[in-house]
Protein backbone atom coordinates (compact mmCIF):
# COMPACT_ATOMS: atom_id res chain seq x y z
CA UNK A 1 0.00 0.00 0.00
CA UNK A 2 1.53 3.34 -1.01
CA UNK A 3 0.31 6.35 1.04
CA UNK A 4 0.69 10.13 -0.03
CA UNK A 5 -0.49 13.49 0.36
CA UNK A 6 -1.83 16.45 -2.63
CA UNK A 7 -3.63 19.15 -3.42
CA UNK A 8 -6.75 19.24 -5.86
CA UNK A 9 -8.78 22.84 -5.53
CA UNK A 10 -7.74 23.96 -2.54
CA UNK A 11 -7.97 20.88 -0.53
CA UNK A 12 -5.78 18.61 0.77
CA UNK A 13 -6.19 15.05 -0.32
CA UNK A 14 -5.36 11.88 1.31
CA UNK A 15 -4.01 9.29 -1.27
CA UNK A 16 -4.38 5.47 -0.34
CA UNK A 17 -3.34 3.12 -3.03
CA UNK A 18 -3.56 -0.86 -2.62
CA UNK A 19 -2.22 -3.26 -5.19
CA UNK A 20 -5.18 -5.76 -5.19
CA UNK A 21 -7.82 -6.76 -2.51
CA UNK A 22 -4.84 -9.00 -0.65
CA UNK A 23 -2.48 -5.80 0.01
CA UNK A 24 -5.89 -3.99 0.97
CA UNK A 25 -6.36 -7.03 3.45
CA UNK A 26 -3.31 -6.75 4.89
CA UNK A 27 -3.05 -2.78 5.57
CA UNK A 28 -6.30 -3.80 7.87
CA UNK A 29 -5.04 -6.73 9.63
CA UNK A 30 -1.69 -6.32 10.36
CA UNK A 31 -2.27 -5.22 13.47
CA UNK A 32 -4.81 -7.24 15.10
CA UNK A 33 -7.16 -5.04 16.75
CA UNK A 34 -7.52 -5.99 20.59
CA UNK A 35 -11.58 -5.84 20.27
CA UNK A 36 -11.28 -9.05 18.32
CA UNK A 37 -9.45 -10.90 21.29
CA UNK A 38 -11.76 -9.70 23.60
CA UNK A 39 -14.80 -10.32 21.59
CA UNK A 40 -13.57 -14.54 21.63
CA UNK A 41 -14.57 -14.38 25.23
CA UNK A 42 -17.30 -12.24 25.68
CA UNK A 43 -20.02 -9.73 24.29
CA UNK A 44 -18.25 -6.38 24.62
CA UNK A 45 -20.81 -2.88 25.57
CA UNK A 46 -20.27 0.08 24.53
CA UNK A 47 -17.81 1.63 26.96
CA UNK A 48 -15.40 -1.45 26.95
CA UNK A 49 -15.53 -1.78 23.19
CA UNK A 50 -14.35 1.92 22.77
CA UNK A 51 -11.77 1.28 25.30
CA UNK A 52 -10.34 -1.86 23.58
CA UNK A 53 -10.79 0.35 20.66
CA UNK A 54 -7.87 2.82 21.79
CA UNK A 55 -5.21 0.03 21.15
CA UNK A 56 -4.98 0.53 18.30
CA UNK A 57 -2.40 3.09 17.33
CA UNK A 58 -3.22 3.45 13.82
CA UNK A 59 -7.02 5.20 14.22
CA UNK A 60 -7.38 8.50 15.10
CA UNK A 61 -9.36 8.48 17.97
CA UNK A 62 -9.53 11.86 18.98
CA UNK A 63 -11.91 11.77 15.21
CA UNK A 64 -13.09 8.40 15.49
CA UNK A 65 -13.97 8.25 18.91
CA UNK A 66 -16.98 5.41 17.60
CA UNK A 67 -15.68 3.41 14.90
CA UNK A 68 -18.99 2.69 12.22
CA UNK A 69 -16.64 -0.16 10.96
CA UNK A 70 -17.05 -1.93 14.64
CA UNK A 71 -19.93 -0.07 16.27
CA UNK A 72 -22.67 0.36 13.85
CA UNK A 73 -25.77 -2.07 14.05
CA UNK A 74 -26.10 -4.76 11.79
CA UNK A 75 -29.20 -3.58 10.48
CA UNK A 76 -27.54 -0.53 9.60
CA UNK A 77 -24.19 -2.24 8.45
CA UNK A 78 -24.79 -5.63 7.78
CA UNK A 79 -22.00 -8.10 9.25
CA UNK A 80 -19.47 -7.30 11.46
CA UNK A 81 -16.31 -6.62 10.55
CA UNK A 82 -14.35 -9.66 11.08
CA UNK A 83 -17.07 -11.66 8.77
CA UNK A 84 -16.57 -8.62 6.24
CA UNK A 85 -12.48 -9.32 6.30
CA UNK A 86 -13.10 -12.73 5.95
CA UNK A 87 -15.62 -12.44 2.70
CA UNK A 88 -12.66 -10.14 1.43
CA UNK A 89 -10.04 -12.57 1.56
CA UNK A 90 -12.11 -16.04 0.96
CA UNK A 91 -14.79 -15.04 -1.06
CA UNK A 92 -18.51 -14.05 -1.10
CA UNK A 93 -21.42 -16.45 -2.34
CA UNK A 94 -24.29 -14.66 -0.87
CA UNK A 95 -26.27 -14.17 -3.76
CA UNK A 96 -23.68 -15.73 -6.69
CA UNK A 97 -25.24 -18.56 -7.92
CA UNK A 98 -28.23 -15.81 -8.51
CA UNK A 99 -25.45 -13.22 -10.00
CA UNK A 100 -24.28 -16.06 -12.35
CA UNK A 101 -28.10 -16.58 -13.69
CA UNK A 102 -28.40 -13.21 -14.36
CA UNK A 103 -25.34 -13.23 -16.06
CA UNK A 104 -26.10 -15.83 -18.59
CA UNK A 105 -29.48 -14.18 -19.23
CA UNK A 106 -26.94 -10.85 -19.90
CA UNK A 107 -24.44 -12.86 -22.33
CA UNK A 108 -27.14 -13.41 -24.52
CA UNK A 109 -27.56 -8.95 -25.22
CA UNK A 110 -23.80 -8.93 -25.98
CA UNK A 111 -22.96 -7.95 -29.75
CA UNK A 112 -20.95 -10.29 -31.55
CA UNK A 113 -17.01 -9.27 -31.97
CA UNK A 114 -15.33 -9.84 -34.95
CA UNK A 115 -11.97 -9.38 -35.20
CA UNK A 116 -10.76 -7.34 -38.09
CA UNK A 117 -7.32 -8.51 -39.65
CA UNK A 118 -5.07 -7.19 -41.91
CA UNK A 119 -3.02 -9.27 -44.80
CA UNK A 120 -0.01 -7.75 -45.59
CA UNK A 121 3.23 -8.85 -48.14
CA UNK A 122 6.38 -9.35 -47.20
CA UNK A 123 10.17 -10.72 -48.46
CA UNK A 124 10.38 -12.85 -45.31
CA UNK A 125 8.80 -13.50 -41.94
CA UNK A 126 5.41 -14.65 -43.08
CA UNK A 127 3.35 -17.28 -44.57
CA UNK A 128 4.34 -18.50 -48.41
CA UNK A 129 0.99 -17.33 -50.68
CA UNK A 130 1.44 -20.12 -53.23
CA UNK A 131 0.03 -17.95 -56.45
CA UNK A 132 2.61 -15.72 -55.56
CA UNK A 133 5.64 -18.40 -55.30
CA UNK A 134 4.11 -19.79 -58.77
CA UNK A 135 4.56 -16.14 -60.26
CA UNK A 136 7.89 -15.63 -58.58
CA UNK A 137 6.90 -12.97 -57.33
CA UNK A 138 9.40 -11.61 -54.41
CA UNK A 139 7.03 -10.36 -51.89
CA UNK A 140 5.49 -14.03 -51.74
CA UNK A 141 5.01 -13.72 -47.91
CA UNK A 142 2.07 -13.03 -46.60
CA UNK A 143 1.31 -11.71 -42.62
CA UNK A 144 -2.11 -11.60 -41.02
CA UNK A 145 -2.14 -9.27 -38.04
CA UNK A 146 -5.16 -8.56 -35.99
CA UNK A 147 -6.05 -4.79 -35.89
CA UNK A 148 -5.41 -2.38 -32.87
CA UNK A 149 -6.73 -3.68 -29.67
CA UNK A 150 -8.32 -0.78 -27.47
CA UNK A 151 -8.15 -0.48 -24.06
CA UNK A 152 -11.22 0.85 -21.68
CA UNK A 153 -10.52 2.23 -18.50
CA UNK A 154 -13.01 1.48 -15.96
CA UNK A 155 -13.31 3.36 -12.41
CA UNK A 156 -15.98 1.90 -9.59
CA UNK A 157 -16.91 3.96 -6.82
CA UNK A 158 -17.57 2.06 -3.78
CA UNK A 159 -19.26 4.96 -1.67
CA UNK A 160 -22.33 6.39 -2.63
CA UNK A 161 -24.85 8.27 -0.39
CA UNK A 162 -26.44 6.75 2.76
CA UNK A 163 -30.06 6.54 1.20
CA UNK A 164 -28.80 4.46 -1.84
CA UNK A 165 -31.27 0.90 -0.67
CA UNK A 166 -29.20 -2.57 -0.94
CA UNK A 167 -30.81 -3.32 -3.81
CA UNK A 168 -29.29 -0.49 -5.49
CA UNK A 169 -26.31 -0.55 -4.49
CA UNK A 170 -26.28 -4.52 -5.68
CA UNK A 171 -28.09 -3.97 -9.49
CA UNK A 172 -25.23 -1.31 -9.98
CA UNK A 173 -22.40 -3.96 -8.91
CA UNK A 174 -24.00 -6.17 -11.18
CA UNK A 175 -24.82 -4.84 -14.32
CA UNK A 176 -21.28 -3.61 -13.85
CA UNK A 177 -19.48 -6.77 -13.83
CA UNK A 178 -21.73 -7.38 -16.27
CA UNK A 179 -20.12 -4.32 -18.39
CA UNK A 180 -16.32 -5.46 -18.23
CA UNK A 181 -17.31 -9.13 -18.92
CA UNK A 182 -19.43 -7.66 -22.06
CA UNK A 183 -16.42 -5.44 -23.12
CA UNK A 184 -13.77 -8.51 -22.66
CA UNK A 185 -15.80 -10.71 -24.83
CA UNK A 186 -15.75 -8.12 -27.74
CA UNK A 187 -12.25 -7.63 -27.54
CA UNK A 188 -11.37 -5.16 -25.58
CA UNK A 189 -8.75 -5.02 -22.98
CA UNK A 190 -9.75 -3.92 -19.77
CA UNK A 191 -8.10 -1.87 -16.89
CA UNK A 192 -10.59 -2.03 -14.06
CA UNK A 193 -9.62 0.07 -10.43
CA UNK A 194 -12.08 0.83 -7.51
CA UNK A 195 -11.91 3.49 -5.70
CA UNK A 196 -13.00 5.84 -3.18
CA UNK A 197 -13.52 9.59 -3.55
CA UNK A 198 -15.11 11.27 -0.53
CA UNK A 199 -15.01 14.98 0.57
CA UNK A 200 -15.35 16.83 3.92
CA UNK A 201 -14.76 20.58 4.11
CA UNK A 202 -11.24 21.22 2.95
CA UNK A 203 -10.54 17.35 2.90
CA UNK A 204 -10.26 14.55 0.25
CA UNK A 205 -9.89 10.79 0.80
CA UNK A 206 -8.99 9.45 -2.34
CA UNK A 207 -8.90 5.15 -1.80
CA UNK A 208 -7.96 3.25 -5.17
CA UNK A 209 -7.53 -0.71 -4.96
CA UNK A 210 -6.03 -2.24 -8.20
CA UNK A 211 -8.78 -4.89 -9.38
CA UNK A 212 -7.58 -6.01 -12.74
CA UNK A 213 -4.69 -4.85 -15.02
CA UNK A 214 -4.54 -4.55 -18.31
CA UNK A 215 -2.56 -7.31 -19.16
CA UNK A 216 -4.69 -9.76 -17.09
CA UNK A 217 -6.82 -11.96 -19.56
CA UNK A 218 -9.86 -11.64 -18.02
CA UNK A 219 -11.66 -10.27 -14.85
CA UNK A 220 -11.87 -13.00 -11.77
CA UNK A 221 -15.33 -11.90 -11.51
CA UNK A 222 -15.84 -13.24 -8.07
CA UNK A 223 -12.34 -11.94 -6.51
CA UNK A 224 -14.52 -8.88 -7.03
CA UNK A 225 -18.09 -9.92 -6.87
CA UNK A 226 -17.57 -8.80 -2.42
CA UNK A 227 -16.20 -5.29 -3.19
CA UNK A 228 -19.16 -4.23 -5.73
CA UNK A 229 -22.74 -5.89 -4.35
CA UNK A 230 -22.02 -5.86 -0.44
CA UNK A 231 -23.11 -3.54 1.57
CA UNK A 232 -20.38 -4.42 4.18
CA UNK A 233 -17.77 -3.34 1.60
CA UNK A 234 -18.02 0.20 2.14
CA UNK A 235 -19.62 0.24 6.01
CA UNK A 236 -17.14 -2.40 7.27
CA UNK A 237 -14.11 -2.49 4.74
CA UNK A 238 -13.72 0.80 3.50
CA UNK A 239 -15.00 2.89 6.87
CA UNK A 240 -12.10 1.37 7.83
CA UNK A 241 -9.85 2.66 5.45
CA UNK A 242 -10.79 5.49 6.69
CA UNK A 243 -11.24 5.44 9.91
CA UNK A 244 -7.34 4.36 9.39
CA UNK A 245 -6.29 7.63 7.57
CA UNK A 246 -4.53 10.57 8.56
CA UNK A 247 -7.66 13.06 8.02
CA UNK A 248 -7.78 15.96 10.72
CA UNK A 249 -11.63 17.03 10.62
CA UNK A 250 -13.98 16.11 13.17
CA UNK A 251 -16.34 15.87 10.90
CA UNK A 252 -14.97 12.99 9.41
CA UNK A 253 -15.87 10.67 12.44
CA UNK A 254 -19.82 11.99 12.01
CA UNK A 255 -20.17 11.52 8.19
CA UNK A 256 -17.12 9.80 6.90
CA UNK A 257 -17.44 12.50 3.87
CA UNK A 258 -19.69 13.10 1.22
CA UNK A 259 -19.19 11.14 -2.06
CA UNK A 260 -17.94 12.24 -5.25
CA UNK A 261 -20.64 12.76 -8.18
CA UNK A 262 -20.17 11.40 -11.21
CA UNK A 263 -19.11 14.89 -13.22
CA UNK A 264 -17.23 15.30 -10.30
CA UNK A 265 -15.19 12.19 -10.46
CA UNK A 266 -14.56 13.07 -14.24
CA UNK A 267 -13.04 16.19 -13.69
CA UNK A 268 -10.50 14.90 -10.62
CA UNK A 269 -9.66 12.25 -13.15
CA UNK A 270 -9.61 14.35 -15.86
CA UNK A 271 -11.37 11.20 -17.44
CA UNK A 272 -11.15 10.98 -21.65
CA UNK A 273 -14.42 10.11 -23.07
CA UNK A 274 -13.72 6.68 -23.69
CA UNK A 275 -13.20 6.14 -19.64
CA UNK A 276 -15.92 4.67 -17.91
CA UNK A 277 -16.37 5.49 -14.36
CA UNK A 278 -19.13 4.35 -11.88
CA UNK A 279 -20.31 6.62 -9.38
CA UNK A 280 -23.90 5.99 -6.90
CA UNK A 281 -26.89 4.66 -8.35
CA UNK A 282 -28.66 7.43 -8.74
CA UNK A 283 -26.15 8.95 -10.98
CA UNK A 284 -26.85 6.21 -13.38
CA UNK A 285 -30.45 5.77 -13.15
CA UNK A 286 -30.75 2.42 -11.19
CA UNK A 287 -33.62 2.04 -8.95
CA UNK A 288 -33.04 -1.68 -7.59
CA UNK A 289 -36.57 -3.02 -8.60
CA UNK A 290 -34.82 -5.15 -12.33
CA UNK A 291 -31.58 -6.07 -13.00
CA UNK A 292 -31.99 -5.84 -16.84
CA UNK A 293 -34.00 -2.82 -16.31
CA UNK A 294 -31.08 -1.34 -14.36
CA UNK A 295 -28.41 -2.48 -16.72
CA UNK A 296 -29.87 -0.81 -19.98
CA UNK A 297 -30.44 2.04 -17.94
CA UNK A 298 -27.03 2.28 -16.96
CA UNK A 299 -25.56 1.55 -20.15
CA UNK A 300 -27.78 4.07 -22.28
CA UNK A 301 -26.78 6.51 -19.51
CA UNK A 302 -22.95 5.91 -19.60
CA UNK A 303 -23.52 6.51 -24.12
CA UNK A 304 -22.73 2.23 -24.55
CA UNK A 305 -26.18 1.38 -25.78
CA UNK A 306 -24.04 1.19 -29.24
CA UNK A 307 -21.93 -2.13 -27.87
CA UNK A 308 -24.76 -4.15 -26.51
CA UNK A 309 -28.20 -5.47 -27.89
CA UNK A 310 -30.39 -2.61 -26.54
CA UNK A 311 -33.62 -4.56 -28.00
CA UNK A 312 -32.87 -7.41 -26.21
CA UNK A 313 -32.37 -5.62 -22.64
CA UNK A 314 -35.87 -4.55 -23.33
CA UNK A 315 -37.12 -8.21 -23.63
CA UNK A 316 -35.38 -9.19 -20.64
CA UNK A 317 -36.34 -6.60 -18.16
CA UNK A 318 -40.42 -7.06 -19.34
CA UNK A 319 -39.86 -10.55 -18.43
CA UNK A 320 -38.70 -10.40 -15.44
Amino acid sequence: MKKSISKYKGSIVYNMHFYGITDLYDYITENPISVYKEKRNKVLGQKELREALINDPRVNFRIFSSPASLLAEKSKSGDPLEDALSYLFSGYNKGFDNFLEISRNLKTTITEYNQNFEVTRSFYGGIPFAPLVAANVPDCMIRIESSYVETRNILFNLSYPHKMTKEQVRNRGLATLYLIDALESQGFIVNFKAFDLSKCKNEIIHTTIDLKSSDETRINLQKCYFLMVAEEALRRVLFRVIELSDVRDKEWGKTYGTSFKLQECRDYFQASSKDIIITNPKDLNITGENIYEDTLNMIETLNLDGDFNVQKLKMLSMKK
